[in-house]
Protein backbone atom coordinates (compact mmCIF):
# COMPACT_ATOMS: atom_id res chain seq x y z
CA UNK A 1 0.00 0.00 0.00
CA UNK A 2 1.58 3.45 -1.47
CA UNK A 3 0.69 6.15 1.30
CA UNK A 4 3.20 8.51 -0.10
CA UNK A 5 0.50 10.87 -2.18
CA UNK A 6 -2.38 10.40 0.30
CA UNK A 7 -3.39 13.77 2.15
CA UNK A 8 -3.02 11.87 5.61
CA UNK A 9 -0.89 10.02 6.59
CA UNK A 10 -2.39 8.45 9.34
CA UNK A 11 -4.58 5.57 9.61
CA UNK A 12 -7.62 5.07 7.52
CA UNK A 13 -7.46 7.81 4.46
CA UNK A 14 -10.89 8.94 3.94
CA UNK A 15 -13.64 10.98 5.72
CA UNK A 16 -16.02 8.47 6.65
CA UNK A 17 -12.86 5.94 8.71
CA UNK A 18 -11.33 8.77 10.25
CA UNK A 19 -14.54 9.94 11.88
CA UNK A 20 -15.80 6.45 12.55
CA UNK A 21 -12.23 5.89 14.40
CA UNK A 22 -12.55 9.39 16.39
CA UNK A 23 -15.66 7.99 17.59
CA UNK A 24 -15.04 4.21 18.74
CA UNK A 25 -11.70 5.56 20.52
CA UNK A 26 -13.80 8.20 22.44
CA UNK A 27 -16.61 5.30 23.38
CA UNK A 28 -13.77 2.47 24.58
CA UNK A 29 -11.58 5.60 26.55
CA UNK A 30 -14.82 6.52 28.24
CA UNK A 31 -16.31 2.78 28.93
CA UNK A 32 -12.90 2.01 30.43
CA UNK A 33 -12.45 -0.52 27.88
CA UNK A 34 -9.29 -2.00 28.45
CA UNK A 35 -6.58 -0.57 25.30
CA UNK A 36 -3.08 -1.82 24.69
CA UNK A 37 -0.99 1.52 23.24
CA UNK A 38 2.01 2.00 21.97
CA UNK A 39 4.49 4.97 22.60
CA UNK A 40 6.57 5.70 19.91
CA UNK A 41 8.87 8.53 21.57
CA UNK A 42 9.11 9.42 25.16
CA UNK A 43 10.24 13.20 24.91
CA UNK A 44 7.80 16.24 26.13
CA UNK A 45 5.19 14.95 23.50
CA UNK A 46 5.11 11.40 24.67
CA UNK A 47 5.38 11.62 28.29
CA UNK A 48 2.22 14.36 27.79
CA UNK A 49 0.11 11.78 26.10
CA UNK A 50 0.69 8.80 28.91
CA UNK A 51 -0.32 11.00 31.77
CA UNK A 52 -3.33 11.35 29.89
CA UNK A 53 -3.68 7.91 29.16
CA UNK A 54 -3.16 7.09 32.66
CA UNK A 55 -6.38 8.17 33.68
CA UNK A 56 -7.81 5.50 31.92
CA UNK A 57 -7.76 1.72 31.26
CA UNK A 58 -5.14 1.72 29.26
CA UNK A 59 -1.54 -1.14 29.05
CA UNK A 60 1.18 1.59 27.95
CA UNK A 61 4.09 0.30 26.32
CA UNK A 62 7.04 2.61 25.49
CA UNK A 63 9.52 2.62 23.13
CA UNK A 64 12.50 5.23 22.13
CA UNK A 65 15.38 4.94 20.23
CA UNK A 66 17.70 6.91 22.33
CA UNK A 67 19.43 6.55 25.32
CA UNK A 68 17.12 8.20 27.99
CA UNK A 69 16.86 7.55 32.11
CA UNK A 70 13.95 6.30 33.43
CA UNK A 71 10.78 8.21 33.43
CA UNK A 72 9.65 9.91 36.31
CA UNK A 73 7.86 7.82 39.13
CA UNK A 74 4.37 9.42 38.72
CA UNK A 75 4.24 7.73 34.86
CA UNK A 76 2.05 4.48 35.10
CA UNK A 77 3.50 2.26 32.19
CA UNK A 78 3.82 -1.77 31.22
CA UNK A 79 7.00 -1.37 30.02
CA UNK A 80 10.02 1.33 28.73
CA UNK A 81 12.40 0.35 26.32
CA UNK A 82 15.55 2.64 25.43
CA UNK A 83 17.86 2.40 22.39
CA UNK A 84 15.10 0.49 20.35
CA UNK A 85 15.60 0.05 16.88
CA UNK A 86 11.83 0.53 15.85
CA UNK A 87 11.83 -2.30 12.97
CA UNK A 88 12.30 -4.75 15.96
CA UNK A 89 8.42 -3.21 16.63
CA UNK A 90 6.70 -4.51 13.22
CA UNK A 91 5.86 -7.51 13.92
CA UNK A 92 3.78 -6.83 16.92
CA UNK A 93 2.47 -4.05 15.88
CA UNK A 94 -1.12 -5.49 15.39
CA UNK A 95 -0.75 -6.76 19.20
CA UNK A 96 -1.80 -3.00 20.05
CA UNK A 97 -4.91 -1.45 19.93
CA UNK A 98 -3.51 1.80 18.68
CA UNK A 99 0.00 3.32 18.34
CA UNK A 100 0.68 7.09 19.33
CA UNK A 101 3.37 9.12 17.84
CA UNK A 102 5.85 11.68 18.86
CA UNK A 103 6.08 14.94 16.29
CA UNK A 104 9.47 14.32 15.76
CA UNK A 105 9.45 10.69 13.87
CA UNK A 106 8.47 10.49 9.96
CA UNK A 107 6.88 7.71 8.44
CA UNK A 108 8.78 7.85 5.51
CA UNK A 109 11.41 5.39 4.24
CA UNK A 110 15.30 6.51 4.08
CA UNK A 111 14.42 9.41 6.67
CA UNK A 112 15.90 10.95 9.52
CA UNK A 113 14.58 9.15 12.80
CA UNK A 114 12.00 7.02 10.47
CA UNK A 115 9.09 4.57 11.88
CA UNK A 116 8.03 3.71 8.37
CA UNK A 117 8.07 -0.14 8.68
CA UNK A 118 5.70 0.24 11.42
CA UNK A 119 3.39 2.68 10.16
CA UNK A 120 3.46 0.02 6.72
CA UNK A 121 2.32 -2.51 9.50
CA UNK A 122 -0.25 -0.71 11.08
CA UNK A 123 -1.74 0.19 7.72
CA UNK A 124 -1.93 -3.24 6.74
CA UNK A 125 -3.24 -4.93 10.09
CA UNK A 126 -5.86 -1.31 10.75
CA UNK A 127 -3.80 -0.38 13.94
CA UNK A 128 -4.80 3.35 14.60
CA UNK A 129 -1.72 5.78 14.29
CA UNK A 130 -2.49 8.64 16.49
CA UNK A 131 -0.51 11.74 17.53
CA UNK A 132 -0.78 13.84 20.72
CA UNK A 133 -3.08 16.46 18.52
CA UNK A 134 -5.96 13.68 18.18
CA UNK A 135 -5.55 12.44 21.95
CA UNK A 136 -5.93 16.43 22.99
CA UNK A 137 -9.22 16.89 20.58
CA UNK A 138 -10.46 13.40 22.67
CA UNK A 139 -9.64 14.86 25.80
CA UNK A 140 -11.65 18.51 25.10
CA UNK A 141 -14.65 16.18 23.50
CA UNK A 142 -14.57 14.78 27.32
CA UNK A 143 -15.68 17.79 28.99
CA UNK A 144 -19.27 18.36 29.90
CA UNK A 145 -18.90 22.13 28.75
CA UNK A 146 -16.70 21.73 25.39
CA UNK A 147 -17.36 25.49 24.40
CA UNK A 148 -13.66 26.69 24.09
CA UNK A 149 -12.61 28.85 20.97
CA UNK A 150 -9.38 27.53 18.92
CA UNK A 151 -7.23 29.60 17.47
CA UNK A 152 -4.31 27.62 15.31
CA UNK A 153 -1.16 29.20 13.69
CA UNK A 154 1.47 27.10 11.52
CA UNK A 155 4.29 28.29 8.39
CA UNK A 156 7.62 28.02 7.63
CA UNK A 157 8.54 31.60 9.48
CA UNK A 158 6.81 33.28 12.18
CA UNK A 159 4.57 31.16 14.14
CA UNK A 160 5.70 31.68 16.98
CA UNK A 161 6.18 35.47 17.25
CA UNK A 162 2.79 35.36 16.30
CA UNK A 163 1.30 33.57 18.91
CA UNK A 164 3.11 35.28 21.10
CA UNK A 165 1.77 38.43 20.22
CA UNK A 166 -1.97 36.88 19.98
CA UNK A 167 -1.47 35.56 23.82
CA UNK A 168 -0.53 38.67 24.75
CA UNK A 169 -3.09 41.01 23.19
CA UNK A 170 -5.94 38.52 24.09
CA UNK A 171 -4.89 38.18 27.53
CA UNK A 172 -4.77 42.34 27.90
CA UNK A 173 -8.47 42.23 27.00
CA UNK A 174 -9.11 40.13 29.77
CA UNK A 175 -9.84 36.81 27.80
CA UNK A 176 -8.85 33.73 29.60
CA UNK A 177 -6.37 32.34 26.62
CA UNK A 178 -3.96 28.99 26.97
CA UNK A 179 -0.89 28.67 24.56
CA UNK A 180 0.27 25.28 24.08
CA UNK A 181 1.29 23.53 21.21
CA UNK A 182 4.81 23.77 19.64
CA UNK A 183 5.69 26.55 21.86
CA UNK A 184 6.09 26.61 25.48
CA UNK A 185 4.42 23.43 27.08
CA UNK A 186 2.49 20.72 25.09
CA UNK A 187 -0.65 20.86 24.41
CA UNK A 188 -1.76 17.54 26.84
CA UNK A 189 0.93 19.38 29.43
CA UNK A 190 -1.43 22.33 29.30
CA UNK A 191 -4.62 20.38 29.64
CA UNK A 192 -4.27 18.52 32.09
CA UNK A 193 -2.52 21.48 34.11
CA UNK A 194 -6.12 23.28 33.22
CA UNK A 195 -8.22 20.60 34.26
CA UNK A 196 -6.17 20.01 37.71
CA UNK A 197 -6.91 23.83 38.01
CA UNK A 198 -10.68 23.32 36.96
CA UNK A 199 -10.28 25.87 34.41
CA UNK A 200 -10.62 25.16 31.13
CA UNK A 201 -9.52 28.09 28.73
CA UNK A 202 -11.84 29.94 26.85
CA UNK A 203 -9.57 30.25 24.05
CA UNK A 204 -6.89 28.12 22.91
CA UNK A 205 -4.10 29.63 20.83
CA UNK A 206 -1.83 26.93 19.60
CA UNK A 207 1.46 26.74 17.31
CA UNK A 208 1.62 23.75 15.26
CA UNK A 209 4.28 22.48 12.98
CA UNK A 210 3.96 20.18 9.75
CA UNK A 211 5.24 17.72 12.02
CA UNK A 212 2.45 17.97 14.56
CA UNK A 213 -0.18 17.90 11.83
CA UNK A 214 1.00 15.40 9.08
CA UNK A 215 -0.16 12.19 11.28
CA UNK A 216 -3.03 13.29 12.80
CA UNK A 217 -6.27 12.04 12.05
CA UNK A 218 -8.78 14.85 13.79
CA UNK A 219 -8.34 18.21 13.91
CA UNK A 220 -11.21 21.82 14.02
CA UNK A 221 -10.84 25.04 15.17
CA UNK A 222 -12.48 27.92 14.59
CA UNK A 223 -9.67 30.36 13.04
CA UNK A 224 -6.44 29.20 11.21
CA UNK A 225 -3.54 30.30 9.48
CA UNK A 226 -0.60 29.55 7.11
CA UNK A 227 1.53 32.51 7.99
CA UNK A 228 3.87 31.68 5.16
CA UNK A 229 5.45 28.57 3.32
CA UNK A 230 8.48 27.54 1.63
CA UNK A 231 10.61 24.60 1.26
CA UNK A 232 11.80 22.94 4.98
CA UNK A 233 11.88 19.99 6.82
CA UNK A 234 12.22 18.37 3.48
CA UNK A 235 14.61 15.58 5.97
CA UNK A 236 11.48 14.14 6.98
CA UNK A 237 8.56 15.04 4.99
CA UNK A 238 8.38 12.62 1.34
CA UNK A 239 8.17 16.03 -0.61
CA UNK A 240 7.14 19.56 -0.86
CA UNK A 241 3.70 18.44 -1.84
CA UNK A 242 3.27 16.13 1.36
CA UNK A 243 4.63 19.40 3.42
CA UNK A 244 1.97 21.55 1.95
CA UNK A 245 -1.07 18.78 2.40
CA UNK A 246 0.14 18.40 6.15
CA UNK A 247 -0.01 22.40 6.31
CA UNK A 248 -3.44 22.33 4.98
CA UNK A 249 -5.02 20.44 7.72
CA UNK A 250 -4.78 23.68 10.14
CA UNK A 251 -8.12 24.23 8.13
CA UNK A 252 -9.65 21.09 9.65
CA UNK A 253 -9.66 17.36 9.55
CA UNK A 254 -11.08 15.31 8.19
CA UNK A 255 -13.74 18.14 7.52
CA UNK A 256 -12.33 21.54 6.49
CA UNK A 257 -14.25 24.07 8.71
CA UNK A 258 -11.76 26.56 9.80
CA UNK A 259 -12.57 30.44 8.96
CA UNK A 260 -8.78 30.84 7.16
CA UNK A 261 -7.10 33.98 7.37
CA UNK A 262 -4.97 34.21 4.77
CA UNK A 263 -1.44 36.32 4.21
CA UNK A 264 -2.58 37.47 0.46
CA UNK A 265 0.82 39.20 -0.15
CA UNK A 266 1.84 35.52 -0.33
CA UNK A 267 0.24 35.01 -4.02
CA UNK A 268 1.38 31.44 -4.39
CA UNK A 269 -0.15 30.05 -1.07
CA UNK A 270 -3.43 32.35 -1.27
CA UNK A 271 -3.82 30.78 -4.35
CA UNK A 272 -3.00 26.98 -2.93
CA UNK A 273 -5.71 27.48 0.36
CA UNK A 274 -8.32 28.66 -1.95
CA UNK A 275 -8.50 25.89 -4.33
CA UNK A 276 -8.22 23.45 -0.90
CA UNK A 277 -11.20 25.44 -0.07
CA UNK A 278 -12.75 25.08 -3.10
CA UNK A 279 -12.43 21.79 -3.17
CA UNK A 280 -13.79 21.22 0.36
CA UNK A 281 -15.71 23.92 1.68
CA UNK A 282 -16.78 27.19 -0.50
CA UNK A 283 -19.19 28.33 1.36
CA UNK A 284 -16.59 28.79 4.19
CA UNK A 285 -14.01 30.30 2.06
CA UNK A 286 -16.12 33.48 1.47
CA UNK A 287 -15.60 34.26 5.62
CA UNK A 288 -12.17 34.39 4.85
CA UNK A 289 -10.26 36.97 6.68
CA UNK A 290 -7.15 38.33 4.23
CA UNK A 291 -3.87 40.44 5.98
CA UNK A 292 -0.95 41.66 3.93
CA UNK A 293 1.33 44.97 3.61
CA UNK A 294 0.11 45.48 -0.17
CA UNK A 295 -3.57 45.07 0.20
CA UNK A 296 -6.44 47.27 0.07
CA UNK A 297 -8.37 47.86 2.71
CA UNK A 298 -12.01 46.93 3.07
CA UNK A 299 -14.25 44.83 5.62
CA UNK A 300 -12.40 41.67 6.74
CA UNK A 301 -9.08 42.79 5.23
CA UNK A 302 -5.97 44.04 7.56
CA UNK A 303 -3.32 46.25 6.14
CA UNK A 304 -1.02 49.53 5.98
CA UNK A 305 -3.37 52.85 5.89
CA UNK A 306 -2.48 56.45 5.30
CA UNK A 307 -5.05 58.19 7.96
CA UNK A 308 -4.03 62.01 8.39
CA UNK A 309 -0.84 61.93 6.43
CA UNK A 310 -0.05 59.02 9.47
CA UNK A 311 0.29 55.68 8.55
CA UNK A 312 -1.27 52.82 10.60
CA UNK A 313 -2.04 49.26 10.58
CA UNK A 314 -5.75 49.44 9.92
CA UNK A 315 -9.03 47.86 8.65
CA UNK A 316 -12.62 48.65 8.20
CA UNK A 317 -16.08 47.52 9.94
CA UNK A 318 -18.30 46.59 8.06
CA UNK A 319 -20.02 49.80 7.85
CA UNK A 320 -17.12 50.36 5.77
CA UNK A 321 -15.71 52.53 8.75
CA UNK A 322 -11.86 53.55 8.79
CA UNK A 323 -10.92 51.79 12.41
CA UNK A 324 -7.32 52.87 12.55
CA UNK A 325 -5.41 50.05 15.14
CA UNK A 326 -1.96 50.54 15.41
CA UNK A 327 0.48 53.91 14.28
CA UNK A 328 3.29 52.79 13.10
CA UNK A 329 5.45 55.27 14.98
CA UNK A 330 4.47 53.63 18.20
CA UNK A 331 6.48 50.47 17.64
CA UNK A 332 10.30 49.58 17.59
CA UNK A 333 11.73 49.46 14.12
CA UNK A 334 11.08 45.93 13.71
CA UNK A 335 11.14 45.02 10.04
CA UNK A 336 8.70 44.42 7.52
CA UNK A 337 8.19 40.55 8.06
CA UNK A 338 7.23 41.65 11.83
CA UNK A 339 5.01 43.94 10.27
CA UNK A 340 3.23 41.09 8.42
CA UNK A 341 3.10 38.76 11.71
CA UNK A 342 1.36 41.64 13.53
CA UNK A 343 -1.26 42.05 10.75
CA UNK A 344 -1.82 38.31 11.32
CA UNK A 345 -2.18 38.51 14.69
CA UNK A 346 -5.10 41.58 14.45
CA UNK A 347 -6.66 39.35 11.93
CA UNK A 348 -6.56 36.31 14.19
CA UNK A 349 -7.74 37.93 17.05
CA UNK A 350 -10.76 39.99 15.70
CA UNK A 351 -12.51 36.06 15.39
CA UNK A 352 -13.03 36.48 18.86
CA UNK A 353 -13.22 40.01 19.85
CA UNK A 354 -16.86 41.39 20.24
CA UNK A 355 -15.55 44.62 18.87
CA UNK A 356 -12.96 45.93 16.66
CA UNK A 357 -12.30 48.93 18.22
CA UNK A 358 -11.34 47.06 21.25
CA UNK A 359 -7.96 46.49 19.36
CA UNK A 360 -6.70 50.08 19.28
CA UNK A 361 -5.82 50.05 23.31
CA UNK A 362 -3.18 47.25 22.72
CA UNK A 363 -0.08 48.38 20.99
CA UNK A 364 2.01 48.22 24.29
CA UNK A 365 1.89 44.04 23.58
CA UNK A 366 3.39 44.24 20.59
CA UNK A 367 7.00 43.13 21.65
CA UNK A 368 9.13 41.05 19.31
CA UNK A 369 9.84 37.37 21.20
CA UNK A 370 13.18 36.13 22.00
CA UNK A 371 15.54 34.85 18.95
CA UNK A 372 13.53 36.26 16.27
CA UNK A 373 14.99 39.60 14.96
CA UNK A 374 15.55 41.01 18.76
CA UNK A 375 17.64 43.95 19.48
CA UNK A 376 19.58 43.11 22.27
CA UNK A 377 22.28 45.27 22.67
CA UNK A 378 24.14 48.61 21.09
CA UNK A 379 27.35 49.83 20.81
CA UNK A 380 28.62 52.96 19.29
CA UNK A 381 27.31 52.50 15.95
CA UNK A 382 26.89 48.93 16.17
CA UNK A 383 23.64 47.34 16.80
CA UNK A 384 23.68 43.34 17.55
CA UNK A 385 20.60 41.26 16.26
CA UNK A 386 19.91 37.27 17.58
CA UNK A 387 17.56 36.11 15.32
CA UNK A 388 18.54 32.24 15.89
CA UNK A 389 15.23 31.18 15.22
CA UNK A 390 15.82 31.74 11.86
CA UNK A 391 15.73 27.98 11.24
CA UNK A 392 15.71 27.91 7.46
CA UNK A 393 16.53 30.11 4.02
CA UNK A 394 13.30 31.95 3.46
CA UNK A 395 13.86 33.18 7.74
CA UNK A 396 17.37 34.35 7.03
CA UNK A 397 16.37 36.10 3.57
CA UNK A 398 13.82 37.83 5.57
CA UNK A 399 15.46 39.17 7.90
CA UNK A 400 17.90 40.42 5.65
CA UNK A 401 15.38 42.45 3.77
CA UNK A 402 14.09 43.99 6.70
CA UNK A 403 17.39 46.03 7.27
CA UNK A 404 19.69 48.52 5.57
CA UNK A 405 23.59 47.68 5.11
CA UNK A 406 26.47 47.14 5.96
CA UNK A 407 25.47 43.62 7.92
CA UNK A 408 27.76 41.31 9.34
CA UNK A 409 25.64 37.82 8.97
CA UNK A 410 26.49 34.93 10.94
CA UNK A 411 25.26 31.72 9.58
CA UNK A 412 25.45 27.96 9.47
CA UNK A 413 24.57 24.68 10.76
CA UNK A 414 22.54 21.89 9.55
CA UNK A 415 20.75 22.80 6.53
CA UNK A 416 18.96 19.68 6.56
CA UNK A 417 19.22 19.80 2.36
CA UNK A 418 17.51 23.04 1.66
CA UNK A 419 19.09 24.64 -1.31
CA UNK A 420 20.26 28.01 -0.34
CA UNK A 421 20.30 29.73 -4.30
CA UNK A 422 17.93 32.46 -3.60
CA UNK A 423 19.69 32.93 -0.06
CA UNK A 424 23.08 33.51 -2.65
CA UNK A 425 20.71 35.91 -5.17
CA UNK A 426 19.35 37.84 -2.17
CA UNK A 427 23.30 38.87 -0.85
CA UNK A 428 24.65 39.37 -4.41
CA UNK A 429 25.46 42.93 -4.43
CA UNK A 430 25.02 43.97 -1.03
CA UNK A 431 27.02 45.03 1.61
CA UNK A 432 26.78 42.24 3.62
CA UNK A 433 30.19 40.19 4.99
CA UNK A 434 29.46 36.77 6.21
CA UNK A 435 31.04 34.43 8.24
CA UNK A 436 30.02 30.46 8.62
CA UNK A 437 30.23 28.15 10.75
CA UNK A 438 28.83 23.96 11.76
CA UNK A 439 28.03 21.05 9.35
CA UNK A 440 27.37 22.93 6.50
CA UNK A 441 29.70 25.77 6.26
CA UNK A 442 31.71 24.20 3.12
CA UNK A 443 28.25 24.39 1.08
CA UNK A 444 27.94 28.26 2.18
CA UNK A 445 31.33 29.30 1.26
CA UNK A 446 31.63 27.52 -1.84
CA UNK A 447 27.97 29.00 -3.23
CA UNK A 448 29.23 32.75 -1.71
CA UNK A 449 32.79 32.64 -3.32
CA UNK A 450 31.27 31.55 -6.92
CA UNK A 451 29.24 35.42 -6.43
CA UNK A 452 32.15 37.14 -5.07
CA UNK A 453 29.98 37.59 -1.49
CA UNK A 454 32.50 38.40 1.22
CA UNK A 455 32.72 35.46 3.18
CA UNK A 456 34.75 33.67 6.30
CA UNK A 457 34.65 30.23 7.36
CA UNK A 458 35.05 30.23 11.46
CA UNK A 459 34.61 27.37 14.04
CA UNK A 460 31.70 28.79 16.05
CA UNK A 461 29.63 31.79 16.70
CA UNK A 462 32.30 32.74 19.35
CA UNK A 463 35.03 32.99 16.66
CA UNK A 464 32.70 34.91 13.84
CA UNK A 465 32.16 37.37 17.30
CA UNK A 466 35.86 38.05 17.45
CA UNK A 467 36.85 38.58 13.58
CA UNK A 468 34.13 41.15 13.22
CA UNK A 469 35.36 42.96 16.47
CA UNK A 470 38.87 42.72 14.83
CA UNK A 471 37.62 43.74 11.16
CA UNK A 472 35.92 46.64 12.61
CA UNK A 473 38.65 48.07 14.82
CA UNK A 474 41.16 47.15 12.17
CA UNK A 475 39.53 50.18 9.49
CA UNK A 476 41.25 53.40 9.03
CA UNK A 477 37.98 55.44 9.30
CA UNK A 478 34.93 54.52 11.30
CA UNK A 479 31.72 54.41 9.55
CA UNK A 480 29.00 57.36 10.68
CA UNK A 481 26.43 54.74 9.64
CA UNK A 482 24.92 51.97 11.46
CA UNK A 483 26.34 48.60 10.97
CA UNK A 484 24.48 45.35 12.29
CA UNK A 485 25.58 42.26 13.05
CA UNK A 486 23.38 39.96 12.88
CA UNK A 487 22.52 36.37 13.69
CA UNK A 488 20.37 34.77 11.14
CA UNK A 489 21.30 30.71 10.70
CA UNK A 490 19.19 29.35 8.12
CA UNK A 491 19.95 26.01 9.79
CA UNK A 492 19.01 23.54 12.01
CA UNK A 493 20.89 24.17 15.47
CA UNK A 494 21.73 20.55 16.37
CA UNK A 495 24.71 19.90 15.37
CA UNK A 496 26.83 22.14 17.57
CA UNK A 497 23.85 23.25 19.90
CA UNK A 498 20.90 21.91 21.93
CA UNK A 499 18.52 23.77 20.32
CA UNK A 500 17.76 27.43 18.66
CA UNK A 501 17.61 29.03 22.38
CA UNK A 502 20.61 27.78 23.25
CA UNK A 503 22.28 28.60 19.77
CA UNK A 504 21.03 32.74 20.37
CA UNK A 505 22.22 32.70 24.02
CA UNK A 506 25.60 31.73 22.96
CA UNK A 507 26.31 34.55 20.51
CA UNK A 508 25.08 37.12 23.23
CA UNK A 509 27.44 35.68 25.63
CA UNK A 510 30.23 36.18 22.99
CA UNK A 511 28.52 39.49 22.29
CA UNK A 512 28.80 40.83 25.88
CA UNK A 513 32.35 39.16 26.46
CA UNK A 514 33.85 40.67 23.53
CA UNK A 515 32.02 44.31 23.29
CA UNK A 516 30.78 44.52 26.31
CA UNK A 517 33.76 44.55 27.83
CA UNK A 518 34.84 47.80 26.24
CA UNK A 519 32.10 49.68 27.39
CA UNK A 520 33.33 49.25 30.86
CA UNK A 521 37.10 49.99 30.39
Amino acid sequence: MDNNNDFSIGWFSNLKSKMTMHKKLLFKLQGNILLKVLILGAGISGQSCVRWLNKFNCSIHIIDSRKLDLPNVEWCYDSFETEVNFDNYCDVVENFDMVVVSPGLSPYEGKKNNFYLIHQRAIRKDVPILTELDLFFLALEMQKKNDEKILAVTGTNGKTSVVSMLGSLLTKLGYDIQIAGNIGISLLQAYLKREKDKKLPEIWVIELSSFQLALTNYFRSDGSVILNFSDDHLDWHFSKEEYLKSKLKIFGYPIVQSTPIINSDEISLRDKISTHYKKNNKKKFKEAIHFGLDQKISFGVYSKETINEQEFFSTHDIERKQIPILRLSEIEDIGVQNHINILGCFSMASLVLKNLEELRFVSHVFKIPKHRLQKFFEFENLEFLDDSKSTNVDATIFALNSMLDPIYLILGGDLKGQKIDQLVASLKGRDVCTFVYGKDRDVFEMAFRKKAIQCLKVKNIEQAVKLIKAKIASRSVRLTRKEKILLSPACASTDMYTNYAHRGESFKKAVFKTFGEDQHA
